[in-house]
């Protein structure tokens, strides 16, 4: 695929997927924000995105779901942008870069806002 960042400035560059699924969820707006000269790639998941050509996508519809938090049994104070692990009942749709599901319930917040 070749692409061009059209923002910052006019630079070229390859960008090659090479057959990997693509979840089309917000952590994929930057990518979905440039301009290409091919539209082949697809859309693995979410449920309601796959098998849409991934350019073809409105933006709005590249959604990261807020995690669930279920259960939980006390208050916990972090800084912003410091580590916090949730003991609790989450659910959450995927990881993502900023949080992680753990399958006994406990949700790490990698990122914290």
């Amino acid at each position: 695929v070749l692409a061009t960042s059209g923002i910052l400035s006019s630079t070229t560059f390859a960008l090659s997927f090479g057959g990997n699924p693509l979840h089309c969820n917000c952590e994929l707006l930057w990518l979905r924000r440039l301009s290409r000269e091919d539209d082949l790639e697809t859309c693995a998941s979410p449920p309601l995105l796959a098998g849409r050509y991934f350019w073809s996508v409105p933006e709005e519809e590249f959604l990261c779901e807020p995690p669930l938090i279920t259960r939980y049994s006390h208050d916990i104070r972090v800084l912003e942008g410091q580590h916090v692990a949730l003991r609790c009942k989450a659910k959450l749709v995927s990881n993502t870069s900023r949080t992680l599901v753990y399958t006994n319930g406990t949700l790490d917040i990698l990122i914290s806002t």
